[in-house]
């Protein structure tokens, strides 16, 4: 799979991470009242990448939104966004910040 060896999970101390992996899923939910997210393979683990929360938010980073919505299965990505965890389950939210993004790799 493209990108497998360096793909990982970099977290700051201020509550934002960098991830790289492999789209495994785009869920437009947002499309109807849940919120938008890729669900990202970073080597064993996995991450819900939200970059439109649904109707209830009024201000998204528009471009991470663009980014997010057009990304296809299997694309190779990098993310920088806030980090949080609910369970097991990985969440960085896109949407909150202009200086959050979704960059997807050009395949080679």
């Amino acid at each position: 799979m493209p990108g497998q060896g360096n793909d990982g999970l970099s977290l700051a101390d201020d509550g934002t991470a960098i991830a790289t992996g492999i789209v495994l899923e785009n869920n437009q939910g947002c499309r109807v009242d849940a919120s938008c997210y890729l669900q990202l393979k970073i080597k064993d683990k996995q991450a819900r990448v939200i970059y439109h929360p649904g109707e209830s938010e009024v201000k998204i980073n528009e471009s991470a939104y663009r980014q997010g919505a057009t990304t296809k299965k299997g694309a190779h990505v990098k993310v920088y966004g806030r980090y949080r965890k609910s369970g097991n389950l990985i969440i960085i939210e896109t949407y909150s910040s202009e200086a959050f993004f979704i960059h997807v790799f050009q395949n080679r």
